[in-house]
């Protein structure tokens, strides 16, 4: 596994609430299958994230330190926001976070499709995912959007550098709320670099790890 092959995991939709009951997930087409998983992990509603991707203990992990990641970032950013009212943008004007979902990067995306098998490339971050119809409904095989070979190893090392990329986000909005940068581009850059900074730790304490056979 290439250990640093993703630093910004996100997802970036917002699913619409229901009053009385649980909205049926809409599965209906490969675009619109990402588009809810995406609102689900976005709104920390792992449950329904779950519904949308393919069985299989990667996934699963992936549904996991996905929604956490992303809602810790979206954590990050509001707090960012509330406090200096700015969007949260990188130095070529495009989002911090490269590999957020937002619906015009789905509604736009490049689909092919092949029998029960869809790859949609996303124009903005040219990211690419692999979809599955089965029983009529498409499903996300997220692994291949967070690049998680299906071997136990691998699966560990992913769940352990996200979790603490999502622990770096997660102090970065407590020191926003808290009041310690005096502008948002601080904040940010602090950010980017905390987050670098605990997946370089991880990788290197793994590494260790699989090298004395741990």
């Amino acid at each position: 596994m290439r250990l640093g092959t993703t630093l910004f995991i996100l997802v970036g939709l917002i699913a619409v609430p229901s009053c009385n009951k649980r909205p049926q997930v809409d599965l209906s087409t490969p675009k619109q299958a990402l588009k809810t998983l995406a609102g689900a992990m976005y709104d920390g509603d792992s449950a329904k994230a779950r519904e949308c991707v393919l069985p299989g203990h990667a996934n699963d992990v992936a549904v996991d330190v996905g929604t956490k990641i992303s809602t810790s970032m979206r954590r990050a950013t509001d707090a960012i926001f509330k406090r200096f009212g700015e969007s949260i943008k990188s130095d070529n004007g495009q989002p911090v976070d490269p590999n957020r979902i937002d619906p015009t990067d789905v509604d736009t995306a490049t689909e092919t499709v092949n029998g029960d098998e869809a790859t949609l490339v996303l124009g903005r971050t040219h990211k690419s995912v692999t979809l599955h119809k089965t029983d009529g409904k498409w499903k996300v095989d997220l692994k291949s959007w967070f690049r998680i070979p299906d071997d136990d190893t691998s699966i560990k090392f992913a769940q352990s550098m996200l979790d603490a990329m999502s622990a770096a986000a997660d102090e970065v909005a407590s020191d926003v709320e808290s009041g310690k940068y005096q502008t948002a581009q601080a904040a940010v850059a602090d950010m980017v670099a905390r987050m670098k900074g605990a997946l370089e730790r991880e990788t290197n304490r793994l590494t260790d790890q699989v090298r004395q056979g741990r």
